[in-house]
């Protein structure tokens, strides 16, 4: 070990010694008349080993760093490891609360204020157009322009009851089976997590509950929903669905789309379907059976309009504005449920 700090230590005096030296010739060189060009091709020789010392060394730091960060993300992939990580992070945050409270960065959408930016706010302006509203009007055989004028121009929500002829899902032949199918089987599906997941039973990933479903069929008193976020999901149930005929060419899809099944659960608490933030308007069709369902105005507009209820029934496309109503169902009884649904924004 001696040896060796001492062959460094040399080598360290050699590259000092001649850096001092090319120092030297160099305002040699610049006082009698020599150009840089000139003195930079001479001195090429002497100055290509210290090029190539310092080429080696940083890339010897880089090659260090890169291994670091390896170690890391591996150690915060391995399952143990990561949970322990994040149970002595979550204690670190509860002793530092007492000198910072960090609960107000946490739950803010910004992380740096921005005082030029607003979400979809309503005023009480805004809650004009549903005062006189007291239930959901349905239509049959609408068109994209009669839509764009009822919900898009003035937030108002509607029933198309013919709103999925000619789905995929629709067809006789179709069950859960065929959805457990690409959960459980495909690959790229089976391993993908989703997003808003809940249900009454004790799962966590729709990948389990399809699972027992098909373990035992028989099951009943559940119901389940969740929101399809990672693309491998999302194209996987557009393959049994189309955009519906009545959506004005303006109205853009986002990606994510949304289950909500449930057989014989007799539950009377509404259950709470939450749109990603960059949803202004939501679809929701009845695929089997039927669910009740519940548009609740947002602030401050619950002061000044009702709660709009209705049954969807198998066939009927439910379409409201996210901005103005928060969207809420509760399973159907004694019958086999499903539901999908999906968001957009206005172009």
């Amino acid at each position: 070990m001696t040896l060796s700090k001492e062959v460094i230590h040399s080598k360290d005096n050699i590259l000092q010694e001649i850096d001092q030296e090319i120092q030297v010739a160099y305002e040699y060189y610049l006082k009698n008349g020599y150009t840089q060009e000139e003195i930079q091709k001479a001195a090429k020789p002497l100055l290509e080993p210290l090029r190539l010392e310092r080429y080696k060394k940083r890339l010897a730091f880089i090659v260090r760093v890169i291994l670091v960060l390896f170690i890391v993300y591996m150690l915060f992939t391995a399952d143990p490891v990561y949970r322990r990580l994040c149970m002595y992070g979550r204690l670190f945050l509860f002793q530092i609360l007492p000198f910072w409270d960090w609960t107000e960065v946490y739950y803010s959408s910004c992380f740096i204020y921005n005082p030029f930016f607003s979400k979809n706010m309503i005023t009480e302006t805004d809650c004009q157009v549903c005062e006189d509203i007291t239930e959901i009007e349905r239509f049959n055989g609408t068109s994209p322009d009669k839509v764009a004028e009822h919900l898009l121009k003035n937030d108002i929500p509607l029933i198309v009851m013919d709103g999925t002829n000619n789905w995929p899902i629709m067809e006789e032949t179709f069950s859960l089976a065929n959805l457990s199918e690409g959960y459980l089987d495909d690959p790229r599906i089976n391993s993908v997590d989703v997003c808003m997941f809940q249900t009454n039973l004790r799962f966590h990933t729709p990948q389990g509950f399809l699972r027992k479903l098909k373990e035992n069929p028989q099951m009943d008193r559940w119901y389940v929903h969740w929101e399809n976020c990672e693309k491998p999901t999302e194209k996987f149930l557009r393959t049994f669905y189309r955009r519906p005929y009545f959506i004005p060419p303006m109205l853009e899809m986002i990606q994510s789309n949304w289950i909500m099944m449930s057989f014989n659960y007799k539950g009377r608490f509404f259950k709470k379907i939450e749109p990603s933030t960059s949803t202004t308007v939501m679809w929701l069709a009845q695929v089997r059976g039927y669910h009740y369902i519940r548009l609740k105005p947002k602030k401050p507009c619950n002061n000044l309009c009702e709660n709009l209820e209705d049954v969807l029934q198998e066939g009927d496309v439910l379409l409201f504005p996210v901005t103005l109503w928060m969207l809420e169902y509760l399973p159907g009884e004694k019958s086999e449920n499903l539901a999908i649904g999906a968001g957009g924004f206005f172009q």
